[in-house]
């Protein structure tokens, strides 16, 4: 989200970011999304058949009895045309969010990286990891801030990012990604973008912008889902979030990231994302593409 490392796949779920996904509603348990039941088919009323009148002879005591008169058929009853089924209006699938578990969220990591400042592009080494942190949750006035920490085993970036947990959605709050050793951007969000509807639920998120000293930028957020994905050996109840985020930090930093993340609420986190960033730092060219899938988590 906020720069070349930023996207790291799971920062621009929740924080603009797949740090947003990482950040994201937490990853927890997986949540079955919920369906409307059809309403149960209502039994046709059936009208009984009038009774047949019978007529009874009369009987004359010196001649034989006379014959029964022929009774004579009940007409075919009438039957009403059955009820059609009553069906129940549909009702949106939606998804509660659980807050991401403080620790360790490690993320099998591909595709390619290009250092906006040595401008070489490079494939991550098999074995290449995202790890994202965990580190705190604070509760404040109108919900939770929580704080992700995201590296990788092979670009030397840090990401920080701090979402806030509301009622009916998690905003974005601050981020920092550092160049270890070369430089760092700073920024807070005003006002803070919407990352992620509480509950959660297929949605487009009119387009959001903010401006300030430190950044300004654009976000534009699609929710879609359920679906099931599977990561670290197991099904996941899943919603499909694309983010397009546009960043341009201090006149150095003008990155765009474009991500898809599988995002599961019951984890409270991204399972997967697949992310490209590109752009200029301090003048320099560079396009990224990496993807993640879950390997472990807390």
């Amino acid at each position: 989200m906020i720069a070349p490392r930023l996207s790291r796949g799971l920062c621009l779920l929740v924080g603009l970011g797949l740090l947003a996904g990482a950040c994201s509603p937490k990853p927890a348990a997986t949540t079955t999304p919920t369906q409307s039941p059809s309403a149960g088919a209502v039994s046709p009323t059936v009208t009984a058949s009038p009774t047949a009148i019978a007529t009874t002879p009369s009987v004359s005591p010196t001649r034989a009895s006379a014959p029964s008169p022929t009774t004579k058929p009940s007409p075919t009853p009438s039957r009403p045309a059955p009820a059609t089924p009553a069906t129940a209006p549909s009702t949106p699938a939606v998804a509660a969010v659980s807050l991401p578990k403080l620790g360790t969220y490690v993320y099998d990591l591909a595709g390619t990286t290009q250092s906006p400042l040595l401008g070489i592009a490079q494939p991550y080494q098999a074995g290449a990891t995202l790890t994202i942190d965990v580190d705190e949750t604070n509760p404040q006035a109108g919900g939770t801030e929580v704080g992700f920490r995201g590296t990788t085993s092979q670009d030397q970036v840090q990401t920080t990012t701090k979402q806030v947990y509301q009622g009916s959605r998690v905003v974005l709050t601050l981020t920092n990604l550092t160049f270890l050793g070369l430089a760092s951007y700073d920024c807070s969000y005003v006002p803070p973008p919407e990352v992620l509807p509480i509950p959660l639920q297929a949605v487009t998120v009119p387009a959001q912008s903010w401006s300030g000293t430190q950044c300004a930028g654009s976000l534009q957020l699609t929710v879609q889902g359920p679906e099931t994905a599977t990561a670290a050996g197991q099904p996941w109840s899943v919603w499909r979030v694309h983010s397009v985020a546009h960043y341009v930090a201090q006149s150095s930093v003008d990155i765009t990231l474009d991500t898809t993340s599988l995002f599961s609420p019951a984890l409270g986190m991204a399972v997967s994302s697949d992310s490209t960033t590109s752009g200029k730092v301090a003048g320099s060219p560079f396009s990224s593409h990496q993807v993640t899938s879950l390997r472990s988590h807390p």
